[in-house]
């Protein structure tokens, strides 16, 4: 019975038909147990299938490829939502080259982990990525509002494999691991365009990666969503609308001065104006100004560079930062033959700023026809006001502050050791702000540079006519809850 059977089964079924159906069965049952136990170890939300299941329940080595556009978490902690990243060039021939560049990096193993380390980068709003080797790990690191924050170790094989995604993708050569190179990315993130400036060098312990997150959204900020008073504005406003003169933006290294000086571009760029700038490097990509970027492999200075500019007909000048003597002198020049020249410079404080200029070698004299303004600036964290603390001052501390008279209450941020804030994960400060000082070169201040009479005498005449200096600022800042007193201090101590 069972041969005739078999022998019925051949005519009527077609022998490709009855592997078909084996192969099914054989494949099929053994994926229907693995989904029904995966599905009894995990939430319903995560119960949705993907190839990358199927290959989890073979013992073939399958590999996906890379896509063009990813999907990732931007949080790496609880409650992460989904965001997409897609890596783009410059220009439509870095496009081109940068495809090849994620194809190539996207067959590393560390592919997936560094995007993801962007993601969680970007999710803490963090300013630096920094990977470093060690003996038997790969340290990762993060600057948050000037703060580092450390990230948990990565195993030394995954570390470096990131490390390499990253060289890939910003042209560099993965191969060199001792000589100091320069490169950069482009991504964007949930409708962002961000910059990603990389930076590779060899240590003792192994390669170091610091990465830089761009935001021009950011960089193109208004004066007011700097921190700038209304009033500040107004004059710096009016400084920055004259047709000639020097605009210097001082402070500390990292106190946010080129962000304020490409503000002051926004303000300008509205079309009736020939405005060029010279960088070293070009940070933030404005679409509508000329940008020129010093390329020292190519053997061109910065002076080189500056000289050359003169001859282009500029309406307004950015110079990156005056650092030397024959900087300052032709942004002096520049200022006094017809152009508004706005330039970063290395100072604690405005009178400070002027004092440096002349450090550099420019007279007095020049320097007073050339200056308009500076502004100088400290930056400093934002209290959370979701988790800030109120408390009373003491008398020593309203008198440090200057407000014997003052009744109200202060802020300080909570111990981070047990703050579990979820607006701030946990560090008491939600971004940063300026605290700013503007030096309007009135015609008795010009005098007063002009003749050298020395920082008391142009601090008294400024004071007379208004200013308000950085102390007053900050203390401001402070009283309104802004800032806490600590974070003001340490701030002053820096500068």
């Amino acid at each position: 019975m069972l041969g005739f059977a078999g022998i019925l089964t051949a005519i009527l079924l077609p022998a490709y038909l009855l592997g078909a159906c084996v192969l099914v069965a054989s494949c099929g049952v053994p994926f229907w147990k693995y989904v029904t136990w995966r599905n009894a170890q995990i939430d319903d939300q995560s119960q949705r299938l993907g190839w990358q299941h199927l290959f989890l329940a073979t013992d073939i080595p399958f590999r996906e490829l890379p896509d063009t556009t990813l999907e990732l978490p931007l949080s790496l902690g609880p409650g992460a939502s989904s965001g997409t990243i897609s890596l783009v060039g410059k220009t439509f021939s870095d496009r081109v080259a940068n495809a090849g560049a994620q194809d190539e990096a996207g067959n590393s193993s560390g592919f997936q982990l560094a995007l993801a380390l962007i993601g969680h980068a970007i999710s803490m709003r963090a300013t630096d990525l920094h990977i470093g080797a060690k003996d038997d790990r790969v340290v990762l690191r993060l600057r948050v509002d000037g703060d580092i924050v450390s990230l948990d170790p990565l195993p030394l094989a995954n570390g470096l494999a990131v490390i390499n995604v990253f060289k890939v993708l910003s042209d560099l050569s993965i191969a060199d691991k001792r000589r100091s190179q320069d490169g950069s990315f482009r991504a964007d993130v949930e409708g962002r365009r961000l910059c990603f400036r990389v930076s590779s060098q060899g240590t003792h312990a192994g390669e170091k990666l610091s990465i830089r997150i761009l935001d021009p959204a950011k960089n193109f900020s208004t004066f007011s969503a700097l921190g700038i008073s209304d009033q500040m504005e107004k004059q710096l406003q009016a400084i920055l609308s004259r047709r000639s003169g020097l605009v210097l933006f001082a402070g500390a290294t990292g106190a946010g001065k080129s962000t304020t000086a490409y503000a002051g571009l926004r303000y300008l760029d509205s079309g009736d104006r020939n405005i060029v700038t010279i960088e070293d490097p070009i940070e933030y990509t404005i679409p509508s100004i000329d940008q020129i970027e010093v390329k020292t492999r190519a053997g061109q200075t910065f002076q080189s560079g500056l000289r050359s500019l003169l001859r282009q007909d500029a309406d307004v000048l950015l110079i990156g930062e005056i650092r030397d003597e024959e900087t300052a002198k032709i942004a002096c020049q520049a200022a006094t033959t017809g152009q508004l020249v706005i330039s970063t410079i290395h100072a604690t404080d405005s009178l400070s700023a002027v004092i440096r200029m002349t450090d550099l070698g420019v007279d007095q004299i020049h320097l007073a026809a050339a200056l308009r303004g500076v502004v100088s600036q400290l930056l400093v964290r934002r209290l959370c006001i979701e988790c800030r603390i109120a408390y009373a001052p003491d008398a020593d501390e309203l008198r440090q502050l200057g407000l014997a008279d003052f009744r109200g209450q202060l802020y300080q941020s909570p111990d981070p050791s047990t703050n579990a804030c979820l607006s701030c994960h946990g560090r008491g400060f939600v971004g940063r702000t300026g605290i700013f000082e503007l030096l309007d070169i009135s015609h008795a201040i010009r005098e007063l540079v002009r003749d050298n009479v020395g920082t008391a005498a142009i601090l008294s005449a400024a004071r007379d006519s208004g200013m308000t200096t950085l102390w007053e600022s900050g203390v401001h800042l402070v009283r309104e809850g802004i800032i806490s007193k600590q974070e003001f201090d340490r701030a002053v101590d820096e500068s």
